[in-house]
């Protein structure tokens, strides 16, 4: 799991086992490391990295897939939920500044 890879979709469980840990360890030292969950720090890392891309210019869908998810309107409904706005009207807004 890394801020430079925003697209990592390991799962906790699949990082316990490479840890050779439990998943409620992992979960546990995450959220006392993180002070978030490793969901909401993944949501998180994921928006931060949409944003970057969006105002380099890049689409929607292609900031989609970068940033992990598989469909594009399940990234849009995460991006408006996070941001109150979609991510075209984001880069509309801030690509022409």
């Amino acid at each position: 799991m890394s801020r430079f890879n925003p697209g990592d979709n390991r799962t906790v469980e699949e990082l316990a086992a490479l840890a050779h840990t439990s998943t409620r360890t992992v979960e546990r030292s995450f959220r006392a490391e993180a002070g978030m969950t490793l969901r909401q720090w993944r949501i998180r890392n994921r928006m931060e990295a949409a944003v970057d891309l969006l105002r380099s210019g890049s689409t929607v869908g292609a900031v989609s897939q970068r940033v992990g998810y598989t469909n594009v309107n399940s990234f849009r409904h995460v991006f408006t939920q996070h941001f109150g706005l979609s991510p075209t009207d984001f880069a509309a807004q801030y690509v022409s500044d």
